[in-house]
């Protein structure tokens, strides 16, 4: 039997299926890698101690990816579970803001909060923090 007969059976297009989608799987999953996209993710947990570290768990939409970064424990306190992120896998960079849209609590790159300042808001929503 040819590869091209063995594709009309409905067991070759249950493989070719299978094999489609985790290409495609790959390629997405290998894209954001390689772009550092950013993907957007929730605070599941955090743990906030005065001396030591301090550490928030975020857990991506996409792929269910779970991480626990550093944090110091003053940003710590203003953290909430549920709060909205933006991670970027390959660099691990994480943005943690109030709400989407909202203002930022936490940048690991180091870019200053926005809650409580003058300037107000966050990112605004929009495709701007996932790159």
């Amino acid at each position: 039997m040819g590869l091209a007969a063995f594709i009309g059976t409905t067991l070759g297009k249950v493989v070719l299926g299978a094999v489609l989608l985790v290409g495609t799987v790959g390629l997405v999953g290998g894209g954001l890698f390689l772009g550092d996209f950013g993907v957007e993710a929730t605070v599941i947990d955090k743990e906030c101690r005065a001396a030591g570290d301090s550490t928030v768990t975020v857990e991506t939409n996409l792929f269910g990816i779970e991480t626990q970064q550093p944090i110091s424990f003053t940003e710590c306190t203003t953290v909430q579970e549920g709060n909205f992120v933006i991670y970027n896998i390959r660099s691990e960079r994480l943005r943690l803001f109030e709400s989407e849209g909202g203002c930022l609590l936490y940048d690991s790159a180091g870019q200053p909060p926005t809650c409580g300042s003058s300037g107000g808001g966050g990112y605004g929503g929009g495709l701007s923090p996932l790159f």
